[in-house]
């Protein structure tokens, strides 16, 4: 085994990019164990404006009043929470429900601190369509106001949970860097959630990023996948459009955890089914495995995912790419 060298927890900035807020709050030893700088929480995906409101307060309270936690807008303040030993929080949207048909809000929430927003989440959306929408029609005229204002903010664009011609659509459409926070390679493991190999090229020719996912639908067709599994994604990627386009975005969710209440992850999940926001084709049914050292105390393992890239041939300048430098060099270039 190789010997995971000290920067893993005394120089890297590790940076999860799709954090569930509720799950979040609930398990965040996980992360401060794991040795995470930033976790970009969703702070909204389903309710519009009135709910996108009330989840903001509840974010604020929560960071105010949980020791070490810190909410940034910058790479300065990321790194001055690294510098601290604490935990920055970066707020995301995934979905624009919240935007309403007002693209005058999204100054507002830019002004509340958010920095990123998910274009569309699975179907028909605002400003164009998610991934499970068969017509797939691509960017909308007011998607097109949303999106130059998106970039005139410097909001960072996200399309994961989009379709495939919309992605692209968007991705031409923006004056700034896309990322996929949480999409996998569909040329490694076939899923709707995943993106094809045209979409990460359009992506890395941006500039963008793309957080691999560690939901085990998404990565492969065990139940349980490896954490090679995982890595193959990342190597897919880096084959594909070389090195510097690939982060974290695990996503960990109820169902995640053995010691999650077997009866509410159920009675979430069949939410989810019964609205169609999920389809059972594309989201089997909890638990949820992740991939070895990812999955039971979730995030504490991203230290052996860092010493299995190394065993893979990755160098630490890489690896500390994947686990969070490549995410501030985006950030950096669309927030500043």
């Amino acid at each position: 085994m190789t010997e995971i060298n000290p920067f893993v927890f005394e120089d890297a900035v590790v940076i999860d990019s799709a954090c569930e807020f509720d799950y979040w709050r609930t398990h965040l030893d996980h992360w401060r164990k794991g040795g995470t700088t930033v976790c970009v929480l969703t702070v909204s995906a389903l309710g519009a404006a009135r709910e996108a409101l009330s989840a903001f307060g509840r974010c604020f309270e929560f960071i105010r009043n949980t020791p070490g936690l810190r909410l940034a807008t910058s790479v300065e303040e990321i790194r001055a929470a690294k510098a601290a030993g604490e935990m920055a929080v970066v707020f995301h949207f995934q979905g624009t429900r919240p935007l309403e048909y007002e693209p005058s809000l999204i100054e507002a929430y830019w002004r509340m601190g958010l920095r990123i927003v998910q274009v569309a989440y699975n179907r028909r959306g605002i400003m164009c369509d998610g991934c499970e929408e068969p017509q797939d029609a691509g960017l909308s005229k007011l998607g097109e106001q949303m999106l130059a204002e998106l970039n005139r903010l410097g909001i960072l664009v996200d399309v994961s949970h989009t379709g495939w011609r919309s992605a692209l659509e968007v991705i031409e459409a923006s004056t700034a860097p896309v990322i996929a926070s949480h999409s996998n390679a569909h040329a490694v493991h076939p899923s709707t959630r995943n993106i094809p190999d045209d979409v990460i090229k359009a992506i890395a020719a941006s500039g963008g990023v793309i957080g691999m996912n560690g939901l085990p639908f998404f990565v492969a067709a065990d139940t349980a996948p490896t954490l090679d599994q995982f890595i193959d994604h990342m190597v897919h990627v880096d084959s594909l459009v070389g090195t510097g386009h690939v982060g974290l975005g695990i996503d960990y969710c109820r169902g995640t955890q053995v010691d999650d209440d077997a009866t509410l992850t159920m009675e979430q999940y069949e939410g989810l089914i019964k609205s169609q926001v999920w389809r059972r084709e594309t989201y089997p049914p909890p638990p949820f495995n992740f991939p070895d050292g990812l999955g039971q105390g979730g995030p504490s393992g991203f230290p052996k995912l860092a010493e299995r890239m190394l065993e893979r041939g990755y160098t630490a300048d890489e690896v500390r790419g994947v686990l969070g430098e490549n995410w501030l060099r985006v950030y950096g270039q669309v927030w500043s």
